[in-house]
């Protein structure tokens, strides 16, 4: 595979463009005044090159019709029709949740889980081993200089409910 020229590479980014928008071969081919046979070659003598200008095409284009649906969702919250502006909330919340999670974002019913595994795994130290583990958090944290470790540092053992 060789290296495309800065033309091929601005007519790669052209093509990705358009292709990713739903453009066929043909129309790309005469936009670009190319073979329509050239153009489908590309991705794959240029991959690479073609797979970065196509995903960022790709994403630029998400982002646009994201946007132009949530101004839609966003208009009909004022609708008259109380059944479509109860659903278009739920809607808009539910995906708010999901694109929380994606980003990593705990749940509340996932933080209370992880506490939950936390809380248990203590109680099966004994009282010594929850000192050390102690002092070596509170040892940890001040060599990150973490904030709130005077707190930590009054502290002489771990209390865990039986």
């Amino acid at each position: 595979m060789s290296a495309p020229s800065a033309q091929i590479r601005t007519l790669l980014s052209t093509a990705a463009e358009l292709r990713a928008g739903g453009t066929s071969w043909e129309t790309i081919a005469k936009q670009l005044h190319r073979h329509e046979r050239t153009c489908r070659r590309w991705p794959v003598q240029f991959a690479a090159d073609w797979q970065r200008y196509y995903r960022a095409a790709e994403e630029r284009l998400l982002c646009e019709a994201s946007a132009e649906a949530l101004h839609i969702l966003r208009t009909l919250l004022r609708a008259k029709d109380a059944w479509l502006c109860q659903n278009t909330a739920k809607y808009l919340l539910s995906q708010r949740l999901v694109a929380g999670q994606r980003a990593g974002e705990a749940k509340p019913d996932q933080l209370e889980d992880d506490w939950t595994r936390l809380a248990d795994y203590l109680r099966t130290l004994t009282e010594t081993e929850r000192d050390q583990l102690l002092r070596d958090l509170m040892t940890s944290s001040v060599e990150s200089n973490e904030p709130g470790v005077p707190m930590l540092e009054s502290a002489t053992s771990v209390q865990v409910a039986e």
